[in-house]
């Protein structure tokens, strides 16, 4: 999207991805107009409430009133810091493929039993499983712990086939 609008991107000096929680990027400074070097690099801090508070940036009541909007509709806000300060906030709204729909209905027909295990919050995991009449789903579920959950059924004897969405999975 960077290229298609044309916007010059600063490069990465440094990133670490906390699965589950959120990704912070330090960008190196951009040349100034004159063709110097800008000074200072920028600390970049993308993730969930809990990434925000684990890195001791407090969330002010309009977000908190927001992000309580966003999951009352079933979607999930992601919180933007420059420099460990909040800086903004991202709504993403969830998209169900169209095959999921005609593939959960062929697996329900066969008599496999579907489970959802997702990072989401509550209302937006509980819609996405009722949008696809699924009875089973677990929300706010790190990584580790879908894991754990894997592990769970297939030591009741189940056979478990994972699927994951490519992000933290």
């Amino acid at each position: 999207e960077a290229r298609t609008r044309e916007l010059t991107l600063p490069p990465i000096n440094d990133a670490n991805y906390e699965i589950g929680y959120g990704i912070k990027v330090s960008l190196l400074p951009s040349q100034s107009r004159e063709g110097s070097p800008a000074r200072g690099e920028k600390l970049v801090g993308v993730g969930s409430r809990r990434f925000m508070v684990s890195e001791g940036i407090s969330i002010p009541a309009k977000y908190k009133k927001i992000e309580a909007d966003c999951d009352e509709e079933g979607h999930s806000l992601v919180y933007v810091a420059i420099d460990n300060q909040l800086s903004g906030a991202i709504e993403l709204i969830p998209t169900i493929r169209p095959e999921a729909r005609q593939i959960t209905n062929e697996l329900r027909k066969r008599d496999i039993k579907m489970v959802i295990i997702s990072g989401d919050t509550l209302k937006p995991t509980r819609k996405l499983a009722e949008s696809l009449g699924i009875d089973t789903w677990f929300a706010r579920t790190l990584p580790e712990d879908k894991a754990d959950r894997i592990s769970t059924l297939q030591a009741g004897g189940r056979t478990v086939c994972f699927v994951g969405d490519g992000i933290n999975d």
